[in-house]
């Protein structure tokens, strides 16, 4: 399988186009990547499609980078989701899950979609589920982190232990990181549980979980699947295990400035 691809897209893209190719499919998971990179002028198109939460959110961020960054993952959210539901993307409303887990307001598009986004550096990960919780992360991998106190601050013993004989610890790390990260989201407990409740062995294909503390984890027909991106990234995604996952992002090349 080839690598997932980060697409840089214009703001005036040929959405409408990509409408065709988003055609209903009850159970689909389909995934677009991004890059994040981006001129003044498409920032600020971006920026117009946000919301005064999601300015507020973005002006929290203490780098111009960082602001930017989260302004076009945002605002190419809502191009996507716009295609899926036919409203236009500043139309959109979003709400929030108990657990924490952005949803679209019903009211303003199908009822359908569920989605999930993920941003690390000048990347980004969408995943779009049709009938179908999705959950989705990527992380850029750093050598300059703690991963022996990470782990142990956060991961199971039994991941600490994988990961402490692994030949490479820091890349079994984010590989690890992204796999739980993916899982909480699609279980809309991502805000909530903390990631030492529940194990998933990296080992087996597919993933296998196992969460004495919270069993509704291990029981649900939740399939963990890593995505093939390129060094550095890392990236998993997680669903139903009969949902369809389709990567999409060349359907984005079209609109690459």
């Amino acid at each position: 399988m080839s690598d997932l691809q980060l697409v840089r897209v214009r703001p005036e893209g040929p959405w409408t186009r990509l409408r065709a190719i988003v055609a209903r499919a009850e159970g689909s998971v389909d995934i677009w990547g991004v890059s994040l990179t981006a001129g003044t002028h498409e920032v600020a198109a971006w920026r117009a499609l946000l919301s005064p939460s999601e300015l507020a959110r973005a002006a929290r961020f203490v780098s111009q980078r960082d602001r930017d960054r989260f302004a076009v993952a945002h605002g190419v959210l809502r191009q996507v989701i716009a295609c899926y539901c036919a409203v236009p993307p500043r139309e959109l409303q979003f709400t929030q899950l108990p657990g924490g887990k952005p949803a679209l307001e019903p009211i303003t598009a199908a009822s359908d979609i569920r989605f999930s986004l993920s941003h690390s550096g000048a990347g980004a990960l969408i995943a779009i589920g049709r009938g179908v919780e999705v959950g989705i992360d990527l992380e850029h991998e750093r050598g300059d982190i703690d991963v022996a106190g990470l782990a142990q601050r956060f991961f199971h013993a039994d991941e600490r232990h994988a990961i402490g004989k692994a030949p490479r610890p820091v890349h079994a790390f984010f590989r690890q990181w992204v796999a739980k990260e993916a899982l909480l989201k699609a279980h809309g407990t991502g805000l909530v549980l903390p990631l030492d409740a529940f194990t998933i062995d990296l080992s087996t294909e597919p993933p296998v979980v196992a969460a004495a503390a919270v069993p509704e984890l291990a029981r649900g027909d939740w399939r963990i699947r890593m995505l093939p991106v390129s060094a550095p990234w890392h990236a998993a995604v997680c669903a139903r295990s009969d949902a369809r996952v389709r990567m999409l992002a060349t359907a984005l090349v079209g609109a690459v400035s």
